[in-house]
């Protein structure tokens, strides 16, 4: 069997390495120093296309190695649900690409629990539920939960109520006479409905 690799979980390895050194205390400007030796892999490809100024930043390198986690999660995700075959020669073939796509996305079972795949599951559904360009805003932020998707979608919407509400304002009217229910009109126009 061969051996693990640490950064088979980004997340987890970087929270582990974190806590060791906030236990040993090593000063932050140090971590990036300390971290180095164990980049491998798309951990370490990321680390690369770094700016030389920011591999000096620990937060730019983790935000680095996560993005790029995410960036390949997503990929994983679209080969499984975007798999097709023009012809079903070996359906056995078929079913077995399938379920290695599927667990290339969700991960083995001993990597994720059955709560984390259902959150997945669900979370892709809510996504694919909204209207396609809500979607790809909401896909943008990169919620990892439905909490976090859920709340994205508030943002949303609470900052197309504040742009209503900043159209409707008296000092943003090109015309400060006009009445309430013109200044309506004219927004509802801009906004191309």
């Amino acid at each position: 069997m061969s051996e693990a690799s640490p950064w088979e979980d980004p997340k987890v390895f970087l929270a582990s390495f974190e806590q060791v050194a906030q236990a040993c205390r090593w000063p932050r400007e140090k971590w990036v120093a300390c971290l180095l030796p164990a980049l491998s892999g798309e951990a370490e490809e990321a680390f690369q296309k770094l700016e030389m100024g920011e591999r000096k930043n620990y937060g730019k390198v983790k935000a680095a190695i996560l993005k790029g986690e995410a960036t390949k999660m997503e990929a994983q995700r679209q080969r499984f649900r975007r798999f097709c075959c023009q012809e079903v020669e070996d359906p056995r073939r078929v079913q077995s690409q399938l379920q290695e796509l599927c667990c290339q996305w969700l991960k083995p079972p001993e990597r994720r629990t059955k709560e984390q795949i259902l959150e997945l599951l669900i979370l892709e559904q809510f996504l694919t539920s909204l209207p396609s360009d809500l979607q790809s805003w909401i896909r943008a932020g990169g919620p990892e939960t439905c909490s976090q998707a859920v709340a994205l979608v508030e943002d949303f919407l609470r900052k197309q109520v504040e742009g209503i509400c900043k159209c409707l304002s008296p000092q943003n009217s090109l015309f400060p006479a006009m009445s309430l229910g013109s200044e309506l009109g004219r927004c509802h126009s801009f906004r191309g409905h």
